[in-house]
């Protein structure tokens, strides 16, 4: 086996709970990545080509890598809403963006110039802060951006008014965002409570399923194995009295004892009961259950122990020790024979 394995988008996934609305909602997988990609190219084209000297030196390439990087942590799978651990760094990078940029302005333009390149990939984290859930994290974020340029503006104008016409226009989108994003997550909790319930009610029309198969299988079992006396008292016959005895013994099983009511375990007691000894089968297994292989290995070895064993009063009982099936046979009140299922005697 590789000592090194490459994560794909579906493996980070999986981290993710299976009811997380993420799912339906198409946060993860490879999409998020192929829209990332061509976010990035774009943004990059518009600072380095278009965005003027501010995207073009040091500080604002840094500004962009900052911003890009940071974009990454909506992209990686994560729960719903957006853990704070990735919503702050998110936040607390819109202002810093805006403020590398916004210092570089030319403040001795006049009128001035405001080369707002980051304004839109800012604007941009806002949206996927909303899209994940984080309202009030996206609207701080929106207000610091905002007072970032209005301070500029103040600066440069001596009012904030001209900062203020040029960035106002970004709280719009944003507001749309959040009321389709409210709306969007109401539905999809809707639909995946839908969903949870509609398997929740097919897991139970399988439970009642198999409950009705078992019923039916141990129904025919009790008519095979009481039919021919049945059968033979409605003739008129008087059943033998040792199958009599016999009968009674095999339905108390099917009782008392039900996972213990296979073959070669029932033909078993019947010959045993047959030659006059009393055989009392008891299954202590209560609501756990056994794989069908470890029944198979402990009706066998049950059967073969009973069929050796000496003494009239037999008692074979299966329970749980320390986790595991264990099956216990004891003749005339003293313990003969012990076999725990998956270990060798």
């Amino acid at each position: 086996m590789s000592l090194f394995r490459i994560s794909t988008p579906e493996h980070w996934s999986r981290r993710v709970p299976e009811d997380d609305i993420g799912h339906f909602l198409g946060f993860f997988g490879r999409g998020p990545w192929v829209l990332y990609l061509l976010c990035a190219l774009g943004f990059t084209y518009l600072a380095l080509i278009l965005g003027g000297p501010s995207g073009r030196n040091p500080f604002g390439i840094g500004a962009l890598v900052l911003a890009l990087g940071i974009l990454l942590l909506i992209v990686l799978p994560a729960p719903t809403p957006l853990p704070l651990a990735r919503t702050i760094p998110l936040v607390v990078t819109v202002p810093i963006v805006v403020i590398v940029v916004t210092v570089q302005q030319p403040f001795h333009d006049r009128p001035p110039r405001y080369d707002s390149w980051e304004l839109a990939l800012c604007d941009l984290i806002l949206f996927c802060l909303v899209i994940r859930g984080r309202y009030l994290a996206a609207w701080i974020g929106m207000l610091s951006m905002q007072v970032v340029v209005c301070f500029w503006s103040t600066l440069v104008t001596g009012t904030i008014w001209y900062g203020f016409s040029f960035v106002y226009t970004q709280a719009f989108p944003l507001l749309a965002a959040t009321v389709f994003s409210v709306g969007l997550h109401r539905t999809a909790r809707q639909i995946v409570v839908h969903r949870a319930a509609e398997r929740e009610r097919a897991s139970w029309e399988t439970r009642q399923s198999a409950g009705a198969r078992e019923i039916e299988a141990e129904l025919h079992v009790v008519r095979e194995l009481a039919g021919p006396t049945l059968e033979a008292i409605a003739a008129g016959r008087g059943p033998d009295r040792a199958a009599a005895r016999s009968l009674e013994a095999a339905l108390r099983d099917l009782i008392r004892g039900r996972t213990l009511a296979a073959e070669p375990l029932v033909t078993t007691l019947r010959v045993v009961r047959e030659r006059g000894a009393d055989v009392t089968v008891l299954d202590d297994l209560g609501d756990n259950e056994i794989t069908a292989a470890e029944r198979h290995e402990i009706v066998t070895w049950a059967a073969a122990q009973v069929l050796r064993a000496e003494g009239s009063d037999l008692t074979l009982r299966l329970s749980l020790e320390s986790g595991s099936p264990t099956v216990t046979l004891a003749a005339d009140g003293e313990l003969i024979a012990e076999h725990v299922a998956g270990q060798t005697d």
